[in-house]
């Protein structure tokens, strides 16, 4: 197997529990991609950057692994989580999902923006649930040309 190149560090609070996780993800010689847990841990009293970065190391010595084999970390921007990599000297980046999510969160928080996506949204389904040529030609989409399994467009209806 090829070595890893990159590993993921998650704090998350989870039911009053902090957890610290770190996952190395890489691929093997076959190309097939590999991710392995290596270790998930509650975090106790602060959670300062020092202290992530302590308990980083220990992670990779645990595993017989020298902070020059990471590659890059991938991070919240949590300003404890941002000096961990600075104080441990890691090669990190943000992690593309927490941001989407944050995105995501922040356009939902603004009834002026998700009112007119809700509203084109509907429309679309309303047409699909009532157009036979529609339907018929978004499941030949999919299947012949997408070569992917069907899927049906759910139309929202405020009494289920």
């Amino acid at each position: 197997m090829k070595s890893y190149h990159l590993l993921q560090m998650c704090a998350e609070p989870s039911e009053n529990v902090s957890l610290l996780s770190l996952t190395a993800h890489g691929i093997t010689n076959n190309y097939e991609k590999v991710s392995i847990i290596l270790k998930c841990e509650q975090l106790e009293g602060p959670h300062t950057g020092e202290i992530v970065a302590n308990n980083l190391n220990n992670i990779l010595q645990d595993w017989g692994l020298s902070n020059e084999s990471v590659h890059c970390i991938s991070r919240d921007k949590g300003s404890n989580i941002m000096k961990a990599m600075s104080t441990a000297n890691f090669p990190d980046t943000n992690c593309t999902i927490h941001q989407l999510q944050l995105c995501v969160r922040s356009a939902t928080e603004t009834e002026e923006f998700i009112s007119p996506v809700v509203t084109k949204c509907k429309k679309i389904a309303t047409h699909f649930h009532y157009s036979l040529i529609a339907q018929t030609e978004l499941k030949q989409i999919q299947t012949e040309r997408l070569n992917q399994t069907e899927l049906c467009i759910v139309q929202d209806c405020s009494t289920r």
